[in-house]
C-alpha cells in the first residue's frame, strides 16, 4: 500500500513538473504584456511632462528645439517624442501610418502612435517568424493594426500599400530596410505622407550625395550611404 501511494505521489508530481514547464511561455507572455503596459504609462506621463514644460515656456525656445521633446518608449532612440511633438504641430487628417523593417514590432517608431493616440496603421517585414510574434501579440486584437510579410523593394513596395488598403494621404511613414531606404522612399507615389522616417548614414558628413542601389541586401555584408540629410532638408521630417 505504501509502495502504491509513493508511487501516485511521483506521479503526481511529474504531473506538476510537465504543467509548470508548459505555463512557462503563457508567464512569460504576461510578464512582456505587463513590462508593454508599464512602457506605454510611462511614456504619457513623459509625454505629457514635455507638453507642460513647453506651454509655460512664453518664448516658445522649449518647443522650437526639437530634441528637447526627444523621449524613448518603444522607438530605438528619442523618436517616439519628436513624433508627438510633430503630431502636435502638424494638421493631419488621416491618423495612419506605415512602418516596415520592424521585426517583431517591440522596438518601432510607431507602436506608441498606435497604443498611446490610438493611430491605425500597416507595419511590414520580411520574417515569417517576425510577424507572427506580431499577430500573437495583445496589440494585435485591442489595436487597429495590419502586418504583412513580404520582401520590399522599390518595384514591389506600392503594389504592398495598395493590396493592403493604404493609399492617399497618411500621417506617418518609417522606412527602415538597411540600405535602400532612399530608394524604396522615391519610388513610393502611391500614397503621401505627413511626416516621413528614414535613416540616414553621417558617416562621411553632409556634403555629398551617396546613393548606392543594393539589389539584393542579403548577400554579403555591403556598405551604403543611402540618405544625406542635407540633401532633403525638413522632409526628413515634414513633407
Amino acid at each position: 500500500m505504501n509502495k502504491m501511494m509513493y508511487l501516485f505521489s511521483q506521479i503526481k508530481k511529474s504531473k506538476n513538473k510537465l504543467s509548470d514547464q508548459f505555463s512557462l511561455p503563457k508567464r512569460i507572455y504576461k510578464i512582456q504584456a505587463n513590462l508593454a503596459k508599464m512602457q506605454e504609462a510611462l511614456g504619457r506621463i513623459e509625454s505629457r511632462q514635455i507638453q507642460s514644460l513647453s506651454d509655460k515656456l512664453t518664448d516658445k525656445l522649449f518647443s522650437r528645439s526639437i530634441q528637447n521633446n526627444e523621449f524613448q518608449v518603444f522607438s530605438q532612440w528619442g523618436e517616439d517624442g519628436i513624433i508627438q511633438a510633430l503630431i502636435s504641430e502638424i494638421e493631419i487628417e488621416r491618423k495612419i501610418f506605415v512602418e516596415f523593417g520592424v521585426q517583431d514590432y517591440t522596438e518601432a517608431n510607431t507602436r506608441f502612435l498606435l497604443v498611446n493616440n490610438n493611430w491605425s496603421g500597416l507595419v511590414m517585414d520580411s520574417s515569417p517568424e517576425y510577424i507572427q510574434y506580431i499577430k500573437q501579440d495583445r496589440i494585435y486584437w485591442r489595436y487597429n493594426l495590419k502586418a504583412e510579410c513580404a520582401f520590399i523593394d522599390k518595384d514591389n513596395i506600392n503594389e504592398l500599400l495598395i493590396n493592403n488598403g493604404i493609399t492617399g494621404d497618411i500621417g506617418l511613414l518609417s522606412i527602415d530596410v538597411d540600405g535602400n531606404d532612399y530608394w524604396i522612399w522615391e519610388a513610393i507615389h502611391c500614397i503621401s505622407p505627413r511626416i516621413v522616417i528614414s535613416e540616414y548614414n553621417g558617416l562621411f558628413g553632409n556634403h555629398r550625395k551617396l546613393l548606392f542601389l543594393t539589389i539584393n541586401s542579403l548577400r554579403g555584408i555591403k556598405l551604403t550611404f543611402p540618405i544625406f540629410i542635407m540633401e532633403l532638408p525638413l522632409q526628413l521630417c515634414i513633407t
